[in-house]
């Protein structure tokens, strides 16, 4: 088991594509094609349908993907763990634990109105932020919630705030609707990510689809964001990740917007 095919996996689940997929990992199709199917033979199965469009998991895979993203985070926790053994603070410091986005966004704020001394900051996805609240290893775990999620953990969750996805573009003439489609240079967020599902949603929900194909798609919230400021394109960004002078000259608010909580979960 070599770690890179953990990438590779996640890589091609996400864009359900190998050319994007292989584009992402930075090599050709071919040697990423010849991954995967070293990946398949160790497992002694195919995780891939190649024979439908896109390209989806097969039951193997889907069994494998919820233990493959676990490992990855896992991954991700140990040199975590490993940095907060030579921390400068005391062993009594608050632990938070949330997202990047947030972290960069709505936490800054929240920080002003709070009361800690001091507290380790963890960055995190969000399944591993919400696996961090179930073992009750933080104080604080901030995390995104959307509608369309049902997870129990939130039932006894603080809302703390209500952002929000907004449709964004630094010049107006890069896009444009006609008969229920976006014509121009869109970024859009991987399919599989929390985001990505969001989006997909609400174009589904408004009737509303994108006449070519991204110019950009990314997991990362801030990456979308910097593109969007840079004038690389337009797309749905994430409203506290934006000055005020920025929310006036950036948001297209006849767009459809996204809403969601912003949820404080603390340990019983």
């Amino acid at each position: 088991m070599e770690l890179t095919w953990i990438d590779d996996f996640i890589a091609l689940d996400q864009t359900q594509n190998f050319t994007l997929a292989a584009q992402q990992r930075c090599t050709t199709q071919s040697a990423f094609s010849r991954r995967i199917k070293s990946m398949e033979d160790w497992f002694g199965c195919d995780l891939f349908d190649r024979d439908v469009r896109p390209i989806s998991l097969t039951k193997s895979g889907i069994e494998c993907k919820k233990r493959i993203y676990r490992l990855r985070d896992d991954i991700m926790d140990m040199r975590r763990i490993s940095n907060l053994a030579t921390s400068h603070l005391q062993n009594d410091a608050a632990v938070i634990c949330t997202t990047n986005t947030i972290a960069v966004g709505f936490l800054p704020n929240w920080l002003k109105r709070s009361k800690l001394n001091s507290y380790r900051l963890v960055v995190s996805s969000v399944s591993h932020a919400l696996e961090m609240a179930r073992q009750k290893q933080c104080s604080h775990t901030l995390v995104p919630k959307f509608d369309f999620w049902n997870d129990s953990i939130f039932d006894n969750a603080e809302i703390i705030y209500r952002d929000r996805l907004v449709f964004a573009s630094s010049l107006q003439d890069q896009y444009c609707v006609k008969n229920g489609e976006i014509h121009g240079d869109v970024l859009m967020y991987s399919p599989k990510t929390a985001l990505g599902q969001a989006v997909d949603k609400m174009l589904n929900k408004s009737s509303l689809k994108l006449q070519q194909q991204p110019k950009c798609e990314s997991a990362s919230a801030e990456a979308i964001v910097a593109q969007v400021k840079s004038g690389y394109g337009s797309g749905w960004v994430v409203e506290s990740l934006l000055s005020e002078d920025e929310k006036d000259n950036l948001i297209d608010n006849g767009m459809p917007s996204i809403s969601f909580d912003i949820c404080l979960i603390a340990p019983e």
